[in-house]
């Protein structure tokens, strides 16, 4: 009866371990000014041939102190 219990809780686990490892990182994200608390740009992620690449899409200020983008 051990035995049985141990194989279930170990097949749950597993199970669960497949099903975050299932959700992709791809998409839009912001990213936040620890400070502040501020988002400070928009980054998209997304997939090619297997790996992870990301880009810039907005800007909250594209501007610089002095005007520059």
């Amino acid at each position: 009866m051990r035995r049985l219990s141990n194989f279930v809780v170990l097949t749950v686990v597993l199970a669960a371990n497949l099903a975050v490892a299932a959700e992709s990182l791809a998409g839009k994200w912001n990213t936040v000014d620890d400070k502040s608390g501020k988002v400070e740009s928009v980054v998209q992620l997304y997939e090619e041939d297997g790996k992870l690449f990301g880009k810039i899409v907005g800007l909250s200020e594209p501007n610089d102190d002095k005007g520059n983008p």
